[in-house]
C-alpha cells in the first residue's frame, strides 16, 4: 500500500498548540554579568512576534541555561507562524529555535490568570 509512504515534512513534531517555546535566545552567565534589562528584552520579543498575531503572554526564563523564553498566542496559526518564521533564525548571534510547547504545561507552569 502507499499509504504507509509518507512524505517527510518540516512540520513540528509536538502537536499544536497556541503556546510557544523559543530557546537559545540569549546566554544567561552573559546575561547576568551585563545586567540586561528583562524590559528591555520583553519589548524586542513583542515587537519581533505580535507580527504574527495576538501575543497574550511572555515569559522570560533567565534561570534556564537554554536562554528560554515562553509565549502564548490567542491562535494556534498564530504560533505556526511565528515557529515558521523564527525556528533557526538568528537573534543576538545566536540560532534560535522554536517549538511548540504544550498548553497543560504551559498553564500548570504560568497560572492561567497571570496570563493577560
Amino acid at each position: 500500500g502507499t499509504s504507509d509512504m509518507q512524505p517527510p515534512t518540516e512540520q513540528p513534531i509536538l502537536p499544536p498548540s497556541a503556546c510557544v517555546l523559543l530557546k537559545h535566545m540569549f546566554d544567561p552567565v552573559q546575561e547576568a554579568n551585563a545586567f540586561v534589562d528583562l524590559n528591555d528584552m520583553k519589548e524586542d520579543i513583542l515587537d519581533e512576534c505580535s507580527r504574527f498575531g495576538n501575543l497574550v503572554h511572555i515569559h522570560v526564563d533567565t534561570t534556564d541555561p537554554e536562554g528560554c523564553v515562553y509565549l502564548k498566542f490567542g491562535k494556534r496559526d498564530e504560533a505556526l507562524k511565528a515557529i515558521t518564521s523564527l525556528n533557526k533564525r538568528y537573534f543576538s548571534g545566536r540560532e534560535i529555535s522554536a517549538e511548540y510547547f504544550p498548553e497543560v504545561i504551559y498553564h500548570k507552569k504560568f497560572p492561567v490568570d497571570n496570563i493577560q
